[in-house]
């Protein structure tokens, strides 16, 4: 049985249905990031078979969403940088874009990510 192609979008609407988003083609993540959330968006990306798509999608917004806590002075959950270690290699577009900011005020993870985070680690 030849499973069914979907395209981008209806991929990306998917996820929004699952965790219940809003639907935005561009910036998804920034626009749907939830400081309150992050443990959940974590666990739903290593619970559910998702797409290439879907996963960078899904790695933008709990990047975003850890960026929202520290911009709330608060930490990360625990569970962000050992799912980043392990995930490092997917997600290593979306490391790339949060360790290259600088600027402290707004965007915090990345900071927290040059201090936390980095290549040579293993599991």
């Amino acid at each position: 049985m030849q499973q069914a192609k979907f395209t981008a979008e209806q991929e990306l609407r998917h996820l929004c249905q699952a965790l219940g988003l809003l639907y935005e083609p561009q910036d998804w993540g920034i626009i749907n990031a939830d400081e309150r959330r992050v443990s959940e968006f974590i666990a739903f990306y290593e619970a559910n078979p998702l797409s290439e798509t879907q996963r960078f999608e899904l790695g933008e917004l709990i990047l975003a969403s850890a960026n929202e806590c520290l911009v709330g002075s608060e930490s990360p959950p625990e569970a962000l940088l050992p799912f980043l270690i392990r995930n490092r290699h997917a997600l290593g577009t979306q490391l790339e874009y949060w360790l290259n900011l600088r600027d402290d005020l707004e965007f915090p993870v990345g900071n927290w990510l040059r201090r936390n985070f980095s290549e040579p680690r293993r599991e």
